[in-house]
């Protein structure tokens, strides 16, 4: 298994530690959960970068990096639902669920049928916004632990609507990006692949 490999297969494990902690409710959670999200979101930049460069880009690769980037997606913001002060709906959650499960669904039914359905750039942006967005949200949880007070006092109104506006506009592109990809590829749907 080469490095860029490793790394997604490092980014899955740390997904998981990632959620143990997130919902561990042991001091600092929220804190060590931001942590290990932005270390794994790295790896999603290193992996594909370094295998890219290298010449090192593998089937493996081209299944499971896009793989893990959705579970660690899915992961954050299915779990921020249980905490109202997010700004995250369960609604928000299932669009982005349901966008990443219908693209993947596609790519692994073209790839069945040996046909490879490369990124693209709109994919690629709406990655981008989730895990900013994701990562506001953490970052948000993790100032409540270390500030409290602050947090539901004057910080209060314009970090939920900073916070919301960033949501409204994730699960928006998240939304369009998967129906422009979907729309894009109608034909292999049309036909069943």
């Amino acid at each position: 298994m080469n490095l860029p490999n490793k790394l997604t297969t490092s980014r899955m494990v740390m997904t998981f530690a990632f959620l143990a902690v997130l919902l561990s409710g042991v001091p600092y959670s929220k804190t060590v959960a931001l942590f290990l999200f932005a270390v794994a979101s790295v790896t999603d930049m290193l992996d594909g970068f370094l295998a890219r460069k290298k010449n090192m880009i593998t089937d493996f690769g081209k299944l499971m990096d896009p793989l893990a980037d959705k579970i660690l997606i899915s992961a954050a913001f299915i779990s921020f639902v249980q905490w109202p002060e997010t700004q995250v709906r369960a609604w928000m959650a299932v669009v982005i669920v349901a966008r990443e499960f219908a693209v993947t669904g596609l790519r692994l039914l073209a790839a069945s049928r040996g046909i490879l359905i490369a990124a693209w750039r709109g994919g690629r942006n709406k990655m981008v916004s989730q895990v900013i967005a994701a990562a506001a949200v953490l970052l948000f949880l993790s100032l409540n632990e270390f500030f409290p007070s602050v947090m539901a006092g004057a910080m209060r109104l314009p970090s939920a609507i900073t916070l919301n506006l960033l949501l409204y506009f994730t699960v928006i592109l998240t939304a369009v990006t998967g129906v422009l990809f979907l729309l894009e590829h109608k034909e292999l749907i049309l036909r069943g692949v």
